[in-house]
């Protein structure tokens, strides 16, 4: 249908981006970025002005509900992991990085949490989950249809800032494996323009195949499950590598340790595992099923 068709063409579009430059790339996500934060501003702004005391307290679906919603929404702060894999492409990282990944949790935390209070102040929960643009419903209650308008333009940039996010993290991803392993060498190669050319190709053709999944919940929880396991395996390395490898050197070192075993990593990992649990019993097996599977195409790709 035709909104397949547009979706398809945002991917060739920001595919092409990101296959010109970084540079570009980065430019391009500074404007959706300030675009983003302006509307999320927007929103905090009415509820300032014309929002009521809510119950913030008030669970209608219980803990589970709550936790299962948190399982869902961390599709939201996907993303800040993808930064370490522009390493290669930035000024001293091993300064730069770390800085930038605490500073953009920290905001990023700070400013969603403003804007879900100030979206429940504005609109009642059940409008807000019936709506299938909810910011845009808050500025447009009392803003009136033009506000709606602009909120849904904004709301359509931030979507496309997350998608060539999405498509420079992956394709920078599979551009790593692909230097490790010789039998995918073909994606670690660099073109004239200084990026990963077929890793990018590769990475763009996957994403259309997944907007044939009309679920948009499906795809979201997998994701999460994908990016869960992969936050499982980094904190349980960091406690790995502190004991086999105590003496390398680390340009950043995670703090709070007791005898030497470093305690965020472990909280790192029960929290994520906590998340799993509360994903579609489905996603779970399937998510599992596949990681499984991944385990043999390790050993067939892999160097000899």
């Amino acid at each position: 249908n035709s909104v397949v068709l547009i979706a398809i063409g945002l991917i060739a579009l920001l595919s092409y981006i990101n296959w010109r430059s970084i540079k570009g790339s980065s430019n391009f996500n500074i404007i959706c970025t300030f675009a983003e934060l302006s509307g999320l501003i927007i929103i905090i702004g009415i509820a300032l002005l014309n929002g009521h005391m809510v119950d913030l307290t008030y669970m209608p679906n219980g803990l589970e509900g709550v936790f299962k919603g948190a399982a869902l929404v961390f599709f939201a702060y996907l993303g800040f992991e993808g930064l370490v894999k522009l390493a290669e492409e930035t000024k001293e990282p091993q300064k730069i990085l770390p800085l930038a990944l605490v500073l953009s949790i920290v905001i990023t935390s700070i400013v969603y949490v403003a804007v879900a209070v100030s979206a429940v102040s504005v609109l009642d929960w059940q409008a807000l989950a019936a709506s299938k643009a909810p910011l845009a419903e808050v500025a447009s209650k009392v803003l009136g249809n033009n506000a709606f308008i602009l909120l849904s333009m904004i709301a359509l940039l931030s979507t496309a800032n997350t998608v060539l996010l999405g498509l420079i993290t992956s394709s920078r991803g599979l551009y790593g494996l692909a230097t490790e392993f010789k039998k995918i060498s073909l994606f670690s190669y660099v073109g004239s323009k200084g990026t990963p050319t077929y890793a990018i190709l590769a990475v763009g053709i996957i994403a259309i195949i997944f907007l044939f999944i009309e679920n948009i919940s499906i795809v979201a929880e997998l994701t999460n499950f994908t990016v869960f396991m992969t936050f499982i395996m980094v904190n349980l390395s960091v406690i790995v590598l502190r004991f086999k490898e105590p003496n390398a050197e680390r340009p950043f070192k995670v703090p709070l340790s007791i005898a030497g075993i470093p305690l965020l990593p472990i909280f790192g990992v029960l929290s994520v595992l906590f998340l799993i649990a509360n994903l579609e019993s489905y996603i779970i097996y399937g998510g599992i099923l596949f990681s499984i599977l991944l385990v043999p195409a390790y050993y067939l790709f892999r160097n000899k």
